[in-house]
């Protein structure tokens, strides 16, 4: 019996009525045995239905609830749902969904469509997919909130909700919205995690001057050049402790190189069971700089790097680290960023109203002066004096005609 009133329905979403159709053709395959089990678990996952381990085909069925916002027609569903097909009563996850279990797998298109009627869906809750996005609790409420992140979560969330590029990824992709430094989301703690901010700084790289930021148009130049990854064991980093960073600088600029000390790595693809993510990196800085397009960086980075400068970088490898001791290494495409004046761009570059700022085009000196630009960048945006002793007008920013 229902503890609740009859919820007013409404017309199901077609997009919603086709998850409905679709889960009910995969199920009806799979019993008849027409899908096999494993397509058949992935697909059900991506749906927000889990297998349960207590034997039999009970499920448990994960709701998305995009930022944690529902209604109280869909809250009061939700319990005659849980009293029909559950033990009525589910669970809030730390996602913001809800989730409840036992339900017999033959009913969960009803269940579905249930749902679908209040506008609740349970579409990649679960599975490789982009999870439920999530928002700030205080959301429109806060009194320390820089703005009300609730239209961005919901931007986002319909972006990703179906989109066929989020369907197989290689891991599930989390994302969260904050309206504040407070941070109640814990941006860190995700794939993706905003902060609003009433001031930004831009310290961004390649495409730096392109897409839709006040950033885009910066007079900035290429320098598309070769990398070569060593991968090493632990013992080899510790052999190595101590190592400086080398740039080697020589008449003839095709002889230049640069070579850093191991440092721990969590992007590159290590080598499967080595137990240890530390690169040595070796490679070579290019004069010839270029004004490429986006697609042409793109294009760029999609490649492994030029193989005839490959082959030069092993030579220099061995020639300063004879009997190296790696447990692998590949090549990977780099872009250096520069600037007119060979000095970053660290400036403003919104309508004056001093909200915007960037520090981009580090002319191949990142590494070696991150703390010190850094502070430059940070003193900008703070509203600190300029340090008298840097001349301003080389760090200004400059965009193309």
């Amino acid at each position: 019996m229902s503890l609740t009133e009859e919820t007013p329905t409404r017309q199901i979403d077609p997009e919603m009525a086709a998850d409905i159709a679709k889960f009910e053709e995969m199920l009806d395959g799979y019993q008849a045995g027409r899908v096999e089990e494993d397509v058949f678990r992935v697909f059900r996952l991506n749906n927000g239905i889990y297998g349960q381990r207590q034997g039999g085909t009970n499920q448990m069925v994960r709701v998305k609830v995009p930022y944690g916002a529902m209604t109280a027609d869909q809250l009061d569903l939700l319990a005659d749902v849980v009293d029909d097909h559950s033990r009525g009563w589910g669970h809030i996850t730390t996602r913001q969904n809800i989730q409840f279990h036992f339900v017999e797998l033959t009913e969960i298109p009803e269940v579905m469509r249930r749902m679908a009627e209040v506008g609740l869906t349970t579409r990649e809750a679960c599975g490789d997919t982009v999870r439920n996005v999530q928002g700030c609790h205080l959301a429109g409420a806060c009194p320390l909130e820089i703005l009300d992140v609730t239209p961005w979560a919901e931007a986002a969330y319909r972006h990703f909700v179906r989109n066929p590029l989020g369907q197989r990824l290689p891991r599930k992709f989390k994302i969260n919205f904050s309206g504040c430094d407070t941070d109640c989301g814990q941006a860190m703690f995700n794939d993706v995690g905003v902060i609003a901010a009433d001031r930004v700084l831009l310290a961004t790289g390649a495409f730096s001057g392109y897409g839709k930021s006040p950033a885009a148009g910066l007079d900035l130049e290429y320098a598309l050049h070769t990398q070569l990854l060593v991968h090493l064991d632990a013992a080899e980093v510790d052999r190595l402790a101590g190592m400086p960073s080398i740039i080697g600088k020589f008449p003839d600029p095709v002889d230049d190189f640069y070579l850093t000390p191991p440092v721990r790595d969590h992007l590159v693809g290590h080598p499967p069971g080595s137990g240890n993510r530390h690169i040595l990196k070796v490679g070579a800085p290019q004069d010839n700089h270029v004004r490429a397009t986006a697609a042409e960086l793109v294009a760029w980075f999609r490649t492994d790097g030029d193989p005839v400068v490959a082959v030069r970088l092993e030579q220099i490898l061995e020639g300063l680290l004879p009997g190296l001791r790696g447990i692998g290494r590949r090549t990977t495409s780099c872009v250096t960023t520069y600037t007119p004046s060979g000095f970053p761009f660290i400036d403003w570059v919104d309508d004056g109203s001093h909200r915007v700022a960037c520090a981009i085009g580090a002319n191949g000196f990142a590494a070696k002066c991150a703390p010190a630009l850094g502070e430059l960048a940070a003193g900008l945006l703070l509203g600190r004096d300029w340090p008298t002793e840097v001349d301003r007008e080389l760090f200004l920013a400059r965009f193309r005609d």
